[in-house]
């Protein structure tokens, strides 16, 4: 038995043995990364998305367009290159993959198999740096499905999911790590309909491709771009819907963001990062955050940066590229939007490992963890030969604290070289001059300045004397200015023609595109043009105008004959008064109609984008020229149709070119049915443009503002204040949303043309409406007039229940000395107010009615035995009727109670009067709307 137990006891550990090692042997052919396709159960697609952040592209490289990776100029891409990206502290790298040379246009649609290992090779890289990857079709959208989707749709369509068909194949059992993003910044051919539809097709068949592809791509994370990669509201809600119709917790949103576009290449005067530029930034970020975020689907900035590096990065002023990139990356932090550098091998050099631009990078990387300070700007120029003086530089502490301003790496001495009040710097001009000593035309020095959080904010210290430039003859295919540019750099160029009207490229503004229409070059002295610019310039004239950063302004005027260019230098300009003005304000002649017209000159005095203020107190319509209106149109100009009680601002745009334009701003004196809890606080105007006979009705896109000085003096509670349009269909006004008050004045911007005022919302609705004319003296006064009587007429109503002969007698009393003491106050205004007057008199008439009523009263009691004697025939329940049921013979005695007769006739004369009274009131209303405004 015993060695029977023991070869059992042997065979069941030779088969414990076996089984091991079956197990082992699984383990090996199967490992454990690959068996659990069920790894990322349960992920939380939020927390995925915020982990990848910060993000970085590999631009220009697998997507560029050509033989290989190096196609557009990038080097291959190598493993220290990936660990080097990593160790700049992003967490994230987005591949993108353009596949059109790379795989074949027909039959199976093969992808090059030596392509994808290459892409293969980097994606592995990255893993094993613990990045997050993102790997998509990208140039592709382009090159043929931007077409071919309409024009050969079947096609199209099948190349393209065979590229997801063999990707989703080669990358299933990849780390969940990995995401794939369906296209990159899909645009389409056709109605905007029929586009959104191709972009659905797409991304419903590469959701369909992946999702059944096995592996972990059952609930790998999957991209959804919106049409163009845009954030505009209609883009935003197709792919809301279609992400939420998927029903899907691991999709992610994707959107693209380049900045405000005249900022973002520095075209129509936009060379700052302005208001405008930050809440283009906001406005974005809220909405696409409003869409997706607070909706529980997260949302990955693919590429983010400025258009204008597409031609340098030179184009965007260094100062205030780094302010545009400080606020974009903190406000995206503060929505919750991953975002991805976009980087085409201009920013991190991928041979050396090095930053193009070491400030950007410290600005973007501090931004990453809180905000930095910055200043107005980042420079200082100091012209030579001028006396130099102290600088005072606001700075933008946001939220931090100043700790100190170094030079040379020493700390400088508060009180001896510098001061700060609040928020503003002040260098000290001791300490520049010393900077500056050389004298050299060039960056002198730099002032840096530390803060208790975020990155360091630099001032560079510039010596420049006025660039000049040189005549010079040239051909339109290669013409260049000679320009000296002294230590200055420039800023902007403005190209108008011979009338002043806009030309060149962006013909609908003077001011053009950096690096698109003129190109300085600091290293060859000039400026150059390419043919471009000249294609789309008319033979003739065309003044040219350059903005430095110093502030200085240089003209100079070409001759275009064909393809021959002459140039010539403009004597020198005062820049302190330049040529034109941004803000021109004109008295137009009047006629027998008080109609105005203003002269040309006036409007050709204008600056670009600046404003024509019209005196227009002393018409009603403006009537303007189609030169003119050509003129104003071409510069963007905003005309101000000025009352003294109110303005319209009207941008240009709405001018139609080629036509004359009437606009038509009348006072009405009608004030129609003016809600009872309201009061009018400003004049009620009719506002309308007339396009020949073709009245406009609506504006579209930038609103007209309206001002009205608001009568303060009767105003209550300024959050009160609304606009209202009177509704000419049905005579009603209509409360309209939105305005602001600050004083004195009710801003409003409309978006149709109508009758307007301002009114104040009032929860007392005994006052009557019409209370709110315009300041003057004696219509305060009839406002006061108008309060008095109201009151005396809700006090003589009150007597009508009085009883009491006593307390009757005061109060009548009290009303004479009051009606006496009113016509006295208002005598002054008798001969303007007639109607007024004589209801006084009114007033005083009735008073001594009443004063009669009241003696009749008293002789009731006259009698010795205080009885009076009833009328033969009389009952005694006749006679106690007659004095009032109820009426006791000692009340009637005491004289406490007035006969039924005399209350009777008290009554109705207390009736009268108020209706008289208010009869007055309403015709004091109306008076005074008609007459008394006017006469005084």
């Amino acid at each position: 038995m015993k060695k029977s137990l023991w070869n059992l006891d042997k065979i069941s550990r030779s088969k414990t043995m076996l089984l091991l090692f079956g197990l082992i042997m699984l383990l090996f052919l199967f490992p454990v990364s690959t068996l659990s396709a069920d790894e990322n159960e349960g992920m939380d697609i939020e927390g995925y998305v915020e982990a990848m952040q910060p993000g970085w592209n590999l631009g220009n490289t697998y997507d560029a367009v050509g033989e290989d990776e190096t196609a557009w100029g990038n080097p291959r891409v190598t493993k220290e290159l990936i660990e080097q990206i990593a160790a700049q502290g992003f967490k994230s790298i987005r591949v993108p993959i353009t596949f059109d040379e790379r795989m074949e246009e027909y039959g199976d649609f093969e992808i090059d198999a030596d392509f994808l290992g290459r892409v293969n090779q980097t994606v592995e890289w990255a893993l094993e740096e613990d990045l997050y990857v993102m790997i998509n079709i990208h140039h592709d959208s382009w090159v043929w499905l931007e077409a071919g989707m309409q024009s050969d749709y079947d096609h199209s369509l099948a190349r393209y999911n065979a590229i997801w068909n063999q990707l989703a194949d080669y990358f299933k059992d990849h780390s969940d790590k990995v995401m794939f993003e369906s296209i990159n910044e899909p645009r389409f051919w056709g109605a905007e309909e029929e586009r959104f539809e191709y972009l659905s097709t797409l991304n419903s068949s590469f959701y369909e491709i992946v999702r059944n592809s096995g592996g972990r791509n059952d609930d790998r994370p999957l991209v959804l771009p919106t049409m163009d990669t845009g954030s505009e509201p209609e883009k935003l809600d197709a792919l809301y819907d279609e992400i939420v119709a998927l029903d899907d917790p691991n999709v992610i949103s994707t959107v693209h963001f380049y900045g405000f576009w005249p900022f973002s290449v520095n075209v129509a005067g936009f060379t700052t990062f302005d208001q405008e530029t930050k809440q283009d930034i906001i406005d974005t970020f809220d909405r696409v955050h409003d869409k997706f975020v607070a909706n529980g689907i997260p949302v990955v900035l693919g590429e983010f940066g400025l258009l204008g590096f597409d031609t340098n990065t030179g184009v965007i002023q260094q100062g205030e590229k780094l302010k545009f990139f400080e606020f974009m990356i903190h406000y995206a932090n503060e929505t919750r939007i991953t975002h991805m550098l976009w980087d085409n091998g201009q920013h991190f050099d991928r041979t050396n490992f090095e930053w193009a631009d070491e400030e950007l990078y410290q600005m973007m990387k501090a931004s990453w963890e809180t905000r930095s300070s910055t200043a107005e700007s980042n420079y200082i120029y100091l012209k030579k030969d001028n006396e130099i003086v102290d600088v005072d530089m606001p700075l933008n502490l946001h939220g931090n604290q100043f700790v100190s301003l170094r030079y040379d790496g020493e700390e400088l001495d508060q009180d001896q070289d510098y001061q700060l009040n609040g928020d503003i710097l002040t260098i000290n001009a001791s300490l520049l001059a010393d900077i500056a000593f050389s004298g050299q035309l060039e960056t002198n020095g730099v002032l840096t300045a530390t803060f208790n959080n975020g990155a360091d904010w630099f001032f560079k210290v510039n010596t420049y004397d006025t660039p000049f430039q040189e005549s010079t003859e040239g051909l339109a295919s290669n013409f260049s200015i000679p320009t000296t540019f002294n230590g200055d750099q420039l800023a902007t160029m403005e190209a108008v023609d011979g009338d002043g009207i806009p030309t060149g490229p962006q013909n609908w503004t003077t001011f053009k595109e950096f690096g698109y229409a003129f190109s300085p070059s600091y290293d060859t002295n000039e400026i150059t043009f390419p043919q471009s610019f000249f294609n789309e310039v008319a033979d003739g004239e065309v003044a040219l105008r350059f903005h430095f950063w110093s502030g200085e302004i240089l003209e100079y005027t070409l001759l275009k004959d064909g393809n021959n260019i002459t140039g010539t230098v403009v004597e020198e300009v005062d820049d302190t008064t330049p040529p034109g003005e941004d803000v021109v304000k004109v008295t137009p002649q009047v006629d027998s109609e008080n109609k105005g017209t203003i002269l040309d000159e006036d409007v050709q005095k204008v600056n670009a984008n600046g404003e024509l203020v019209v005196n227009a107190n002393e018409i009603t319509q403006l009537e303007l020229s189609s030169d003119q209106v050509k003129i104003l149109k071409g510069k963007e100009v905003t005309v101000i149709f000025e009352k003294e009680t109110v303005s319209v601002s009207i941008p240009s745009e709405y001018f139609t070119e080629g036509n004359e334009m009437t606009i038509t701003l009348e006072e009405v004196q009608e004030s129609y049915n003016v809600p009872s809890n309201v009061n009018i606080r400003a004049g009620i105007f009719k506002f309308t443009i007339s396009d020949g006979e073709n009245e406009m009705n609506t504006f579209e896109g930038v609103p007209v503002t309206l001002a009205f000085q608001i009568d303060s003096s009767n105003l209550t509670e300024s959050e009160n204040l609304a606009v209202y349009i009177l509704n000419e269909s049905t005579g009603e006004w209509e409360k309209q949303d939105g305005g602001s008050y600050s004083d004195g004045v009710f801003t409003y911007q409309a978006s149709h043309f109508s009758t307007f005022t301002a009114m104040e919302e009032s929860d007392d609705t005994s006052t009557p409406p019409g209370n709110g004319e315009p300041e003057d003296g004696s219509a305060n006064e009839l406002e006061e007039l108008y309060e008095i009587i109201t009151e005396l007429a809700e006090r003589i109503e009150e007597l009508e229940n009085k009883t009491e002969v006593e307390n009757l007698a005061l109060e009548i009393e009290n009303l004479e000395q009051e009606i006496l003491e009113l016509e006295s106050k208002y005598q002054a205004l008798e001969n303007k107010t007639s109607e007024l007057a004589e209801l006084i008199d009114k007033l005083k008439s009735e008073l001594e009615s009443l004063k009669e009523l009241l003696a009749n009263a008293e002789s009731a009691d006259s009698n010795d035995d205080g009885t009076e004697t009833p009328a033969s025939g009389t009952s005694d329940n006749e006679e106690k009727d007659s004095y009032g049921s109820g009426a006791t013979d000692q009340e009637m005695k005491s004289g406490a109670i007035l006969p039924d007769t005399a209350t009777n006739t008290f009554t109705f004369l207390m009736i009268g009067l108020v209706l008289l009274i208010i009869g007055g009131a309403i015709g004091g209303v109306y008076f005074k709307k008609r007459k008394v405004i006017d006469s005084i």
